[in-house]
């Protein structure tokens, strides 16, 4: 009897040590997301601000964006993320309620305590931001909105608004690495002068035309103010969700009464409704009706990882932004 037990002793043995030894091989820390890097680690929330902070950091960080082809204001985190921010240095979000739904969780989710964490929409002067539209509001699936608070967070887009995020980075960075906070401040220097430069260059090529236009939704105030363009209105009240009839009417008139002959349309954004516009404006007589492309640079096509995404994208795509109006503009 007791020699029939021994083999199935053995046997139960080896499967619990086997056991073991494979639980103990799942319980190993996951390998660090950021290498072996000794530098300062920083993640930027979203295309536009990791191009200012990549522009700023130069050799002297490590610099990684969280968000690419899908934009921040319906963005759900994965623990891919929250690994990242374990070990950061340094985290730059927008703020002011864009992408405050999962960067104050992912903050919290990370356990660092010793996580900078700076809103770089809040370091605008106050009296530069605009007021939101009490309606506005930015959908997640289901059809649920995100209600911005009372400022427009879309800065961004502003040239001037961007350098005085570029100037905050800057500063965060510099204070906390002051061993290299010459080549921050230096960096930021050169990377300003070459937005100034694009802005004027944007104001001279847009001067004069008197450009009224429709938007997609309500995110192209900033860049507006910048150019002196007028928006008359915008066809979607919830970014994501397809207007009324009844809307489209009242749109079209104001088209009609106020001669807007620009329908801004976003590459993330399908443009049958716009289409829908153009038609109705050409036949109530607009003349010379057209859209025209005006990104407003929340992701990236084929992602952070593809061709074309680097520190000058963004100043690429505004560029390209300014050039697609002012051609539509005689």
């Amino acid at each position: 009897m007791s020699g029939s037990r021994k083999p199935r002793i053995f046997i139960l043995a080896s499967v619990t040590l086997w056991a073991a030894l494979v639980g103990l091989a799942g319980c190993r820390p996951p390998e660090d997301p950021w290498g072996k890097t000794n530098k300062l680690r920083v993640v930027a929330s979203f295309p536009p601000l990791y191009c200012f902070v990549q522009n700023v950091a130069g050799p002297d960080a490590e610099v990684r964006c969280l968000i690419d082809t899908e934009g921040p204001h319906g963005y759900q985190y994965d623990p891919r993320e929250v690994r990242l921010l374990r070990t950061a240095d340094v985290f730059f979000a927008n703020g002011l309620t864009l992408d405050d739904h999962f960067t104050h969780n992912l903050r919290n989710s990370s356990g660092n305590p010793n996580l900078r964490f700076v809103e770089v929409g809040t370091c605008i002067d106050a009296g530069r931001l605009l007021a939101m539209k009490e309606d506005e509001g930015h959908s997640h699936a289901g059809h649920h909105h995100h209600h911005h608070g009372p400022n427009d967070p879309h800065v961004w887009l502003g040239i001037p608004e961007a350098i005085e995020m570029v100037r905050c980075i800057a500063n965060v960075l510099a204070e906390k690495d002051p061993a290299h906070a010459s080549g921050y401040r230096q960096r930021a220097d050169a990377y300003i002068e070459r937005l100034q430069k694009l802005y004027a260059q944007g104001r001279e090529k847009l001067a004069g035309k008197n450009i009224k236009l429709v938007t997609v939704h309500e995110s192209l105030g900033y860049f507006a103010r910048a150019f002196d363009l007028q928006i008359a209105g915008s066809i979607q009240l919830h970014p994501g969700d397809e207007p009324t009839g009844a809307h489209i009417r009242d749109l079209a008139q104001l088209c009609v009464k106020e001669q807007v002959r620009i329908i801004a349309v976003e590459p993330q954004y399908p443009e049958n409704t716009a289409r829908t516009l153009l038609s109705v404006l050409k036949d109530k007589g607009v003349p010379n009706p057209v859209l025209v492309t005006i990104d407003p640079l929340e992701t990236v096509a084929g992602g952070v990882e593809g061709e074309g995404f680097d520190a000058g994208w963004y100043e690429r795509k505004m560029a390209e932004n300014i050039d697609n109006l002012a051609k539509a503009v005689p």
